[in-house]
């Protein structure tokens, strides 16, 4: 096991633990005017095939899965049509690309566009989707696919498919809890900023200089929030929320959730029947 594997492993390690330890209080008002609120979990698989780009082209194309990449999120129905919340385990979705998305979700939850939010957690050794630059991309006919249309159109059958059966199997809410604990030591500010008031250096999403190692981590959100849905006791869907540039390793080809995406899994790993999602 190499080193960048074991900070992975630590920092996941680290993350899973802030959100376990995470204080959740139960919303009172939620508690006694639940309504009649219903929750549809689904997730569907969204590793690209070998040989596909990652993030858009301009770092190595996929060569083997480290761990795989999902879509995950619910509909939430009796709120009037339907809500669909998605996070998607990519560099992000653009333009055109992030309307159909939205649409295929909207369709098969039988709603409108403007009640679908899909949202990406950005990691690097991702697929980028953007079909605007796609098609610029095959009108050169020499460069790099930012994303293959045909993986693409798979991954939102898949979509459509996973929420018509998700749907079926809605179950009432009747509490909605929320907590946050602070992340020590995950995210930190680029801009190093003196007494003066002026900018010392700027560090990236990774930095190997001491000076940049002493400062601390600067303005930032420190805190990790979770918002979660609850049927009586069971702990139905949790969301976590955390600012940062989810970037441990990448470049090397090998397809991977980053550290927020093991966090996540292993969250899952301890509470199978709760379905989690994360958002950056």
């Amino acid at each position: 096991m190499n080193r960048e594997i074991k900070r992975r492993e630590f920092i996941a390690a680290s993350a899973s633990a802030v959100v376990a330890t995470a204080s959740l209080s139960r919303r009172a008002n939620a508690a006694d005017n639940p309504g009649n609120l219903r929750v549809a979990t689904f997730r569907f698989d969204v590793t690209p095939p070998m040989g596909h780009s990652l993030c858009g082209g301009w770092i190595k194309p996929v060569v083997g899965v480290n761990d795989p990449l999902e879509a995950i999120g619910y509909v939430l129905l009796g709120a009037g049509k339907p809500i669909v919340v998605c996070a998607v385990d990519w560099t992000g979705i653009l333009n055109s690309a992030h309307f159909q998305w939205r649409q295929a979700l909207a369709d098969a939850a039988e709603t409108t566009i403007d009640r679908v939010a899909v949202q990406c957690v950005h990691q690097h050794n991702a697929p980028f989707a953007c079909t605007d630059a796609e098609k610029i991309v095959l009108a050169q006919g020499d460069l790099p696919h930012i994303v293959e249309l045909g993986f693409f159109n798979r991954c939102l059958d898949a979509g459509r498919k996973t929420v018509v059966e998700a749907i079926k199997q809605s179950v009432p809410v009747t509490h909605i809890s929320h907590g946050q604990a602070r992340v020590e030591k995950v995210a930190g500010n680029r801009r190093i900023i003196g007494l003066d008031g002026k900018v010392l250096s700027q560090r990236g999403s990774s930095s190997r200089n001491p000076e940049h190692h002493r400062y601390p981590e600067g303005l930032i959100d420190p805190m990790l929030k979770t918002v979660a849905f609850y049927h009586q006791d069971q702990k139905l869907v949790a969301s976590h929320y955390y600012a940062c540039h989810p970037m441990s390793y990448y470049g090397d080809g090998m397809v991977s959730a980053d550290f927020c995406g093991l966090a996540r899994r292993r969250r899952q790993e301890q509470e199978p029947d709760c379905v989690h999602l994360y958002f950056n």
